[in-house]
């Protein structure tokens, strides 16, 4: 059964993961799923208390990584997601969660913000608005046949939409502005 994970550190979100708490919990030990947190920080909040996990759900977690060695923090997951408490600052939230996923080969399931609307029409990642549309995209991407076809999917939006490609002159031109400044 593949592992659904989490990418992030718990002291700096905004009630994201207690969001999926209502439901969660359940679904995962109905399913009999494992949940891996990556980017645990010593001493901050438990993801799996936040989340809502039920004892018998397995919980594996590996700590926050430097820079370099960042990519090591999705390798022990299958499918990612991006809880978002419906707030103001979420919502002006950019994607880069889910464009970390998607570049990682691991398709995901976000929270409703407008910007992940926009990444999901372009033709990356899965949009939830209530805790059914969570369980349904979540329930799809366990077929691994889905799961593939959703990373050939995301890679192919990425490259469409945000390769460096497309833009790299849009950056080019953000840094020029802000070093005139």
């Amino acid at each position: 059964l593949p592992k659904i994970g989490w990418v992030g550190a718990t002291p700096w979100r905004s009630q994201d993961l207690e969001t999926m708490r209502p439901w969660f919990g359940e679904w995962m030990r109905e399913k009999r799923l494992d949940f891996h947190h990556s980017g645990a920080i010593k001493n901050a909040p438990s993801a799996a208390d936040q989340i809502g996990l039920l004892p018998g759900t397995k919980f594996t977690s590996q700590p926050m990584q430097p820079i370099s060695t960042y990519p090591e923090l999705f390798r022990k997951i299958d499918i990612g997601i991006v809880p978002l408490s419906n707030i103001d600052f979420n919502h002006a939230k950019s994607t880069i969660k889910g464009l970390e996923y998607a570049a990682a080969g691991i398709p995901f399931v976000a929270s409703y913000s407008p910007e992940y609307a926009l990444l999901a029409e372009q033709g990356v990642g899965r949009v939830a608005y209530n805790p059914q549309q969570w369980k349904d995209a979540l329930e799809a991407l366990l077929d691994p046949s889905e799961r593939k076809l959703e990373v050939e999917r995301n890679l192919a939006g990425i490259r469409e939409h945000h390769s460096i490609e497309v833009r790299g002159h849009d950056w080019s031109e953000v840094m020029h502005k802000i070093k005139s400044l």
